[in-house]
């Protein structure tokens, strides 16, 4: 990769604290800060076309992912501003691509709870769900459903039975249970 100047809108203590809490090279970090600004069409950040445009570029996935990518800019927009700019992306960026674990479910949490209510119902596990399905293309198998595959991962998170999974019950449960993690905190 050429070595690519430092854009003049980004500062030494912004490099600096980035590669502190990334994985990140500083020539990574350039370069994928000149590629986003490229994107964001000079605003403050990615709306959720670009933001979805983007990441299809950045993850060399197809179509099928758009869906999914969507439904994970809200995860992204951490002051709801209805953007993304470089620093809310480039921190969960790094959590799914580098992060442990934990972290990456605990984030993949926020992309599941569409609505921002601390839990997530049916109908948000369905959304997220069939999205995840088509991006991996994957299939069901036998006489299973979309419905009965739902219903049975929805048992699987939600230990109280009160019809909403906590962060908590989502981590734990996921955590434990390679079936869930691979298909509620899929490599993105």
């Amino acid at each position: 990769m050429p070595k690519k100047e430092i854009p003049k809108n980004l500062t030494e203590d912004q490099i600096t604290f980035w590669l502190a809490n990334t994985e990140l090279t500083k020539e990574e970090l350039i370069q994928w800060y000149a590629e986003f600004y490229e994107y964001a069409h000079k605003n403050s950040g990615l709306d959720t076309q670009n933001f979805v445009e983007f990441f299809t570029k950045l993850r060399h996935r197809n179509k099928n992912s758009q869906e999914f990518y969507m439904l994970a800019f809200n995860a992204f927009d951490k002051d709801n501003s209805g953007k993304v700019d470089f620093p809310e992306f480039i921190v969960a960026f790094n959590i799914i691509s580098n992060g442990d674990m934990k972290k990456r479910i605990q984030w993949m949490f926020e992309v599941f709870d569409l609505n921002n209510d601390k839990h997530i119902d049916r109908e948000e596990i369905h959304k997220i769900i069939k999205a995840i399905l088509r991006m991996n293309k994957k299939k069901l198998v036998g006489d299973q459903t979309e419905e009965t595959k739902i219903n049975e991962i929805f048992e699987n998170l939600d230990n109280n039975e009160n019809n909403k999974i906590t962060e908590d019950e989502f981590v734990q449960n996921c955590m434990n249970n390679v079936f869930l993690r691979e298909i509620l905190a899929p490599d993105l």
